[in-house]
């Protein structure tokens, strides 16, 4: 987990690279459900740990227009860890959209 190894986003150990994917297909999975009209029950373990990797490495002061994720926005009072998430990533659930 600490050997260095080459992703998109540059050349990071090992530990960080599979927390990124993992912050990645948890997203996508979001993306997903969200799309279909949420028919799955996701794992809210894994949104938290989604969350706090996309906190640390995407703070949002730090994106520009290389950056593949929008601005975050708003998650209100009522988001779970994936609507926290979405919203830490630029993405707003349908129902409020």
């Amino acid at each position: 987990m600490t050997a260095r190894v080459r992703v998109p986003w540059g050349e990071v150990p090992g530990g960080a690279a599979l927390s990124g994917y993992v912050m990645e297909l948890v997203t996508h999975t979001w993306d997903l459900s969200e799309s279909l009209g949420r028919p799955l029950e996701l794992d809210p373990e894994l949104a938290e740990f989604a969350l706090g990797i996309a906190r640390r490495v995407l703070p949002d002061e730090r994106r520009d227009e290389q950056t593949p994720f929008a601005s975050a926005v708003p998650a209100g009072e009522e988001a779970d860890a994936y609507g926290q998430l979405a919203a830490w990533l630029g993405r707003e659930p349908l129902s409020r959209a």
